[in-house]
């Protein structure tokens, strides 16, 4: 089970958004998966000593005075009535300077809480020139999907699609047989006991179409 250190390390990784800890992150992610897949293959005790050796890892991707990102709630951060000076009074470390488009990206570290249901990751604010929400993009990792899953398809109206690949769960909003909205949920190659909050990768992506 994933303590909320080693989350945050994760977490931090993935939200700063600059080239130096992608390319990090990208090595740690290899070395995991690596050690994963050994794992799974040798006793309990080789699986403990491939958990020891990715700590350090981590803590070295990290700032030692960085502050611990907050928990924050699905209902708190997955809506559109959030004005981005929010941003900078709700998390302590907010990277900005993402452009898409005419949009301007802020990113923050997303940690809904600690229970497998909790889903942990990178969540993308996009604002619009009018400094109005236009879209949210969230990339990460969850346990259990299942309050997920509702809390979407509840607040947003997507509904479940059917999929060539039989190991995705889709769900979109369609316009004019276009996705606008969509959650992409994937089983992970590997759990492990130790991975019991990161069993599925999430991808989220949310258009505000009436602003």
């Amino acid at each position: 089970m994933f303590g909320r250190t080693f989350i945050y390390g994760l977490i931090f990784i993935a939200s700063v958004g600059l080239p130096y800890l992608s390319s990090q992150w990208s090595k740690a992610s290899n070395f995991i998966a690596g050690a994963t897949s050994s794992s799974a293959a040798t006793t309990e005790p080789a699986a403990i000593s491939n958990a020891a050796a990715t700590a350090p890892l981590l803590a070295s991707l990290s700032t030692p005075t960085a502050a611990e990102p907050p928990l924050v709630g699905l209902a708190e951060a997955i809506r559109f009535d959030i004005a981005s000076s929010w941003l900078f009074t709700r998390w302590p470390r907010v990277t900005a300077g993402l452009p898409e488009g005419n949009l301007q990206g802020y990113r923050v570290p997303l940690i809904t809480g600690t229970t497998e249901y909790d889903a942990a990751g990178a969540l993308t604010y996009y604002f619009n020139p009018e400094q109005r929400l236009q879209k949210i993009n969230f990339k990460g990792s969850i346990g259990d999907p299942t309050h997920l899953v509702g809390y979407i398809v509840g607040r947003f109206g997507l509904t479940r699609q059917v999929s060539d690949d039989p190991g995705l769960h889709l769900y979109q909003t369609r316009w004019n047989g276009k996705p606008i909205n969509e959650l992409k949920i994937r089983p992970v190659r590997v759990v492990t006991s130790e991975s019991l909050h990161a069993r599925y990768d999430v991808e989220l992506t949310l258009i505000n179409w009436g602003r």
